[in-house]
């Protein structure tokens, strides 16, 4: 069923779509699912990327990049940015950014909501929280920034997303 433009007011990922393919692997949007919330104030309903429109045309699959692929459901668009990286080249990205983004110096961290994204070699991994011990977080101040690094370990490769901060430059946390 086609759903007009008119009922959607937005619409957003629960569960990320692949966004780590090796040189020559196929695009795939089987996994992806976002929710639609309708006008009205429905209640979200879960969708698969399949009940969308998905413009894959930036994508290359024939040498490294990034690339930006958009779904449209309802007239509303979501973009995402997927990776083709040389076989067995580890990486990451922090698919869903903790809930609370604004911090002082000093203040506890809440990794709630945050779920990273990434794969090597064979191994995938979809939307594992921050709280995982595979991952070791820290807290950089700077200014009016404050940077979370995520450090994974295992696969020498980190991180880093800015959020608004407030207090001592230079100074930093670790979160666990």
């Amino acid at each position: 069923d086609e759903v007009s433009d008119d009922k959607i007011s937005s619409v957003e990922w629960v569960e990320s779509p692949k966004i780590v393919y090796y040189i020559g692997e196929g695009f795939d949007v089987s996994r992806g699912k976002f929710s639609a919330l309708a006008k009205d104030g429905d209640e979200s309903v879960c969708f698969g990327t399949s009940e969308a429109t998905i413009d894959s045309s930036a994508f290359d699959n024939t040498k490294e990049g990034n690339y930006t692929i958009t779904a449209s459901y309802g007239g509303k668009d979501l973009s995402y940015n997927v990776a083709v990286r040389e076989e067995g080249a580890p990486h990451f990205k922090l698919t869903r950014v903790p809930d609370k983004t604004e911090y002082f110096y000093g203040e506890k961290m809440d990794l709630t909501g945050g779920q990273i994204s990434g794969r090597c070699g064979d191994k995938e991994f979809y939307d594992m929280p921050l709280s995982d011990p595979m991952f070791e977080c820290y807290l950089f101040f700077d200014k009016n920034e404050c940077i979370l690094e995520i450090d994974i370990p295992e696969y020498h490769y980190f991180i880093e997303h800015t959020m608004k901060g407030h207090d001592d430059p230079n100074n930093y946390v670790s979160l666990n």
